[in-house]
């Protein structure tokens, strides 16, 4: 993560915070000036009892925790690399790592996970300074790579992330349709479903947003249009797209990545996505057993790739929720 606002914990002794657990490395600034690592410690008595040079600081790495060797000028933060190996940093193992604190290791499902970090490794990462719930912040890191989350019917929670229709998995045949039950939906994405010709991705995020008192004046104006960035933007376009299609509009997302190498691939894969016409629908099918009968509720729904009277091919737009009532199922697919 970039430019963290560091917590000081101890303004006697200068000590500060970035993570409230262990971390890989820490790159302290002090108004946008970097200082010098004067090495880690082991315990925070250690890191208390250092004496440390001016314009200098001493982490202690397995705390998320450093002291500055003097007062500081102006505005601290820090860049702070968190997970052991960059493998360790993907949204996916993000994710896996933040379920464990909340004490649901037990119920995450490692293949999912593991299926996700392979199809989407690039580096995530997320600063948390305020109050939210976990759901929400797993949500913020996923969406980085266009990701969901959803706990299955035997209670293992799962992750994945949206991709096109594929190979189908499965095939409706009308006879499992309900009569008059096939309708179009309304695409709620910008352009209701018309082809984007232009996807631009935020990624490399600072997470203190820097303002003209915060920087040295000693810095020169390239750096210091860099630190007043909140983010980067990575762009990918299909003009043949507005050519045919003169309202195609232009898609933004905000993303975790910080790796523009990931943030240029996932742009790449976001305008395949959208920038080809999408239709929405929702059926309702008989249940497994092919009866009506008594049966209601929800569950989950995980992606599917269905192919409809041997024609059509859609897929789950999402994990939305598979609906249950007297014997049948509805079903959501898009493609």
């Amino acid at each position: 993560m970039f430019k963290v606002p560091a917590v000081s914990v101890n303004p006697h002794n200068l000590i500060y915070q970035v993570h409230d657990g262990a971390v890989g490395a820490i790159s302290v600034f002090d108004a946008g000036v970097p200082l010098t690592d004067d090495g880690d410690v082991a315990s925070l008595a250690a890191l208390a009892a250092a004496v440390i040079p001016g314009g200098r600081y001493r982490t202690c790495r397995a705390l998320g925790l450093f002291r500055l060797g003097a007062a500081p000028y102006r505005t601290v933060t820090a860049d702070v690399v968190e997970g052991a190996a960059l493998a360790d940093r993907s949204a996916a193992r993000v994710v896996e790592r933040m379920l464990i604190r909340m004490g649901l290791g037990a119920s995450v499902d490692a293949v999912s996970v593991a299926a996700l970090a392979a199809a989407a490794p690039g580096e995530a990462g997320i600063f948390i300074g305020d109050e939210r719930s976990g759901l929400a912040a797993m949500q913020d890191v996923l969406a980085s790579v266009g990701g969901w989350l959803l706990t299955a019917p035997t209670g293992a929670i799962e992750v994945g992330r949206l991709a096109a229709p594929g190979v189908p998995v499965m095939q409706i045949g009308e006879g499992q349709i309900e009569a008059r039950s096939l309708r179009l939906l309304r695409v709620s994405d910008p352009g209701e479903g018309l082809p984007a010709w232009r996807v631009v991705l935020r990624h490399r995020r600072h997470w203190h947003q820097y303002q003209a008192g915060d920087v040295a004046e000693m810095l020169s104006q390239e750096l210091r249009a860099d630190l007043a960035r909140d983010a980067l933007d990575v762009i990918a376009e299909a003009p043949a797209v507005r050519s045919r299609h003169p309202l195609a509009p232009e898609l933004t997302f905000d993303t975790l990545l910080t790796d523009v190498g990931a943030a240029a691939a996932e742009a790449a894969r976001r305008l395949a996505l959208y920038s080809v016409r999408r239709d929405l629908v929702a059926l309702d099918v008989l249940s497994g057993d092919g009866k009506r009968g008594a049966a209601g509720g929800e569950r989950p729904a995980r992606p599917v790739t269905a192919r409809l009277s041997g024609r059509a091919r859609h897929g789950c737009d999402r994990p939305a929720r598979e609906q249950w009532r007297d014997g049948l199922v509805t079903l959501t697919l898009w493609g």
